[in-house]
Formats: structure tokens, sequence, C-alpha cells
């Protein structure tokens, strides 16, 4: 009896130990991970458009922000609902404009 209760328990912490790990590895890299860390090539030398809203964040930055600042010619900006950074109401017209913050033309979708 008292090798059973030792061998469950032994059997219990290797489980842990094992879901533990596959727990410190992300399952999932979204897109913008992807392009900044494997393909930002690919954007240089072009004029970029980019249709995105306010949740578009990569580490606490907008993907608009740091692919600017990574050097990538961004051109133009195309807004959803609640505008490209979020601040236009729900419901409310969103007219063709400017980025406050870079000063690129947005229009509205």
């Amino acid at each position: 009896m008292r090798a059973a209760t030792v061998l469950l328990a032994a059997c219990g912490c290797l489980i842990f130990w094992g879901c533990n790990l596959t727990q410190s590895q992300p399952a999932v890299k979204v897109g913008a991970h992807v392009l900044l860390d494997n393909n930002l090539d690919e954007l240089e030398d072009k004029r970029v458009g980019l249709v995105m809203n306010p949740t578009a964040r990569i580490e606490g930055s907008h993907m608009l922000d740091t692919l600017l600042a990574r050097g990538i010619n961004v051109t133009a900006l195309f807004a959803p609902e609640h505008g490209f950074r979020g601040d236009i109401g729900a419901g409310e017209t969103i007219e063709d404009g400017i980025d406050q913050s870079t000063g690129l033309p947005v229009f509205s979708l």
C-alpha cells in the first residue's frame, strides 16, 4: 500500500511538472509579432496603408506607432467604427481626417 501511495505521488508530481513546462511557452503568436519578427523587411521601401482599430497593439503601443518607429513608410490610415485610435463613440459618423499623433490622412470606412 505504501509503495502504491509513493508511486501515485511521484506520478502526480511528474504530471504537474509537465503541465508547468507547457505553460511557459506561448501557444499562439499573433500576426503583428510574426510581421515584426520575420517579415518586416517586406514593407521596406514601400508605401503602406493600414486598416486597424484601437486594439491593434503590440507591447503596449499601437501597431502604427511601432511601424513608424521601425522606419516603415506608412502613408495612409483607414478607420473602421470607433476611429483609428478609438476616439469616436459608437454609432457616430466617422469623417475623413488627419491622425493628430502622426499627421497621416485617415480615411473613413
